[in-house]
């Protein structure tokens, strides 16, 4: 019954498109993790090249005491309250949300990547690095710090908009004119980042696997946060592929024996 079951998901068109619009987001990520970790770092020396007195005084530093709460932070010393002036002053959406919660301000003279995540979607004070990151977070850095003015904002928000209504699908299905529209805003963005290498690798392989049927348990596998969501139908995949293995391994003896 598992097997029918299961069968009949994968049967889905629309499923399906789900699936593949899952995956060309991973693919996104993947392809502008480095680039955002790089960009950033540059960021953070050029900001504190510029006023390195103010920003990375001698012999002070916070002592871990200016504890931010979601989006309300008030900081109890004069360097985080430096250095919250300046990610506000680069922030493009300025009376905006801003979720300080994401921060540990006591890093941020030190650690690049503490600053970016004020730019970041809340949920993401784990983040600690580029490659930890998903779409979402990497897609709201380039789109609030005005550091990544260059790329289009709306190319970015476009996808961003496909990434939400993805996301709150409650029956993970999607039409194909949809998936259509969104394959056309992620190669729309991805030329945006023409002299990034993972970025036009990541370009020509969701193009093609837009195309694709067989990627679903590669996206299921990639996918930790649907992983435990979907381990019922993740047993499931990989009985159906042993028991396919199986039937060809049979198939193959009965050949032999004729």
């Amino acid at each position: 019954m598992a097997l029918a079951e299961l069968a009949a998901r994968l049967n889905s068109a629309e499923y399906k498109n789900w699936l593949k619009a899952g995956h060309s987001l991973l693919l996104v990520r993947a392809a502008l993790q480095r680039f955002a970790g790089e960009q950033i770092h540059a960021f953070h020396r050029q900001l504190i090249a510029s006023d390195s007195a103010r920003l990375t005084p001698p012999g002070r530093r916070c002592g871990g005491r200016c504890t931010p709460r979601g989006k309300q932070f008030q900081p109890i010393c004069s360097l985080c309250r430096e250095w919250k002036k300046e990610i506000l002053s680069h922030h493009t959406n300025k009376m905006g949300e801003i979720y300080w919660g994401n921060c540990r301000p006591w890093l941020w003279p030190s650690n690049s990547w503490e600053l970016a995540k004020a730019y970041m979607p809340r949920g993401k004070a784990d983040t600690y690095s580029p490659d930890k990151c998903d779409a979402s977070a990497l897609l709201n850095l380039f789109i609030f710090c005005d550091h990544f003015n260059s790329i289009d904002p709306k190319k970015i928000r476009e996808v961003i908009k496909c990434r939400n209504e993805l996301m709150h699908s409650a029956d993970m299905k999607v039409s194909s004119s949809w998936l259509k529209e969104f394959g056309i805003h992620v190669q729309n963005l991805l030329t945006e980042f023409y002299h990034v290498p993972e970025a036009q690798t990541a370009c020509h392989r969701i193009q093609k696997d837009l195309n694709r049927v067989q990627i679903t348990r590669d996206f299921l596998l990639d996918n930790c946060e649907l992983q435990s969501n979907l381990q019922k139908e993740m047993q499931n995949l990989d009985d159906l592929v042993k028991e396919l293995n199986g039937e060809k391994e049979l198939a193959g003896d009965t050949q032999k024996v004729n």
